[in-house]
């Protein structure tokens, strides 16, 4: 009798062997019915979607809007309030007895029409000695360019130079013989340095004294021009005053 073949089963089990695709390949054919463990289950993010940014843009808006309504209601709520205390105080007021004041007399005065000068701005001394001929004077022994230190003979300094100059005499206040008068009107670059010159002579005139053979000349200034010598209700001062701008 021949002996029972038994089989002889492995003592350690066969560890499956997982391929590139996930298959199982067995090593053994006792346990082909082996079946897999399932596979892991995906991942599941549990972070919050981010938020839209136009639920910021609706709240600003929101707040804007009620900063906007809140400031009109307190600007009418101002404005109530004023005019109330306004009426207020106009109610009081009413009450107190208005006492009649005397009428004030209102004079109306006239508008002073400027006059239009005639004179030449751009005056010199030889134009000034045109309208003394032409007002009926005749200066004599005219001559032009002279300073009032050598017309003085050397005694009356003036620091401003003038722009032009006539010396001359007149003999319209003589009768019979006597000597004419020696007169001179010297012009300035503007009625700033007319007055310094007119300053300047006065103080000689205390100070120094006379001139030999003219004496203490009277002086005149206005405009740019300053007049020695004639005699203030002159037709030579007249001359002055109406063309010397």
């Amino acid at each position: 009798m021949e002996p029972t073949e038994y089989p002889i089963k492995p003592t350690k089990p066969v560890v499956p062997l997982y391929s590139g695709d996930g298959l199982i390949q067995q090593t053994s054919p006792e346990y082909s019915d082996y079946t897999p463990p399932p596979p892991p289950p995906p991942y599941i993010s549990f972070m919050p979607p981010p938020s839209s940014p136009h639920k910021y843009t609706i709240v600003v808006i929101a707040l804007v809007g009620a900063a906007i309504l809140v400031f009109g209601a307190s600007f009418l709520f101002y404005l109530s309030v004023n005019s109330q205390r306004g009426t207020a105080h106009a109610v009081v007021t009413s009450t107190v007895p208005v006492v009649p004041t005397a009428a004030h007399n209102i004079v109306a005065t006239p508008t002073s029409v400027p006059t239009v000068s005639t004179a030449n701005p751009n005056y010199t001394a030889s134009d000034i000695m045109n309208d003394f001929n032409t007002a009926g004077m005749r200066p004599g022994y005219v001559q032009y360019g002279q300073t009032i230190w050598s017309w003085s003979s050397d005694l009356y300094y003036v620091s401003i130079h003038a722009t032009s100059s006539a010396t001359f005499t007149d003999d319209s206040n003589c009768t019979g013989y006597c000597s004419p008068a020696d007169l001179g009107i010297w012009v300035y670059s503007n009625s700033s340095e007319a007055h310094t010159s007119y300053y300047e002579v006065g103080n000689d005139e205390v100070s120094k004294g006379s001139i030999p053979m003219v004496g203490t000349p009277t002086e005149y200034v206005h405009g740019r021009c300053l007049l020695l010598g004639a005699s203030l209700k002159s037709a030579y001062v007249q001359v002055a005053t109406e063309k010397c701008v």
